[in-house]
């Protein structure tokens, strides 16, 4: 078996394990680096680890949460949030951000997934890359990337074909309130 198709199993058991997990409106996830809890208007992510403070509050009624390898996925109202931090320079965010984002599409690229610019966050005021990927079977996700004090942010925000426009609302809500 190939390193795709093991990706795409994993990526198959992630999301089955996602739909057998409702998870209660108090502490939702408490993963060493990143917590969820229930907040007025939905969920509040918050990077806790001292090399990646951040916080986002996410619009959405219903979570279920899943983590593999220092990975957080989130399904909210059927829109799929993968959270993920990677250890980066400080001295030159802008470089780091930009060769992180190539790394990220070349393997998305090899993956079979077509690659391009994304600007549904172009209002978020810290420096950022933005890109998108669409499946050959027309599921898509768009990639928000951001720098914190020694880390990169990731955070995946995915859907299936048919499903952009409420990820895409649900990603510039993201994108409003991203604090770094």
């Amino acid at each position: 078996m190939n390193f795709t198709a093991r990706k795409s199993l994993r990526l198959a058991a992630l999301l089955l394990l996602l739909s057998s997990m409702e998870l209660s409106a108090q502490a939702v996830v408490n993963e060493s680096w990143l917590e969820i809890t229930k907040s007025e208007s939905g969920f509040l992510f918050e990077g806790v680890a001292p090399e990646a403070r951040f916080s986002v509050d996410i619009p959405g009624s219903r979570i279920k949460t899943a983590e593999d390898a220092g990975r957080a996925f989130a399904d909210i109202d059927g829109v799929v949030f993968q959270f993920m931090k990677v250890p980066a320079q400080r001295d030159d965010p802008d470089k780091a951000l930009k060769s992180h984002r190539r790394e990220e599409e070349k393997f998305l690229r090899e993956a079979g997934m077509t690659v391009g610019d994304s600007a549904k966050c172009q209002g978020l005021s810290m420096t950022h890359e933005e890109w998108e990927a669409v499946a050959p079977n027309g599921a898509s996700s768009v990639f928000v990337t951001f720098a914190t004090s020694a880390s990169i942010v990731l955070i995946a925000v995915s859907a299936e074909s048919g499903g952009e426009k409420v990820r895409d609302e649900k990603l510039v809500a993201m994108c409003r309130g991203i604090k770094g």
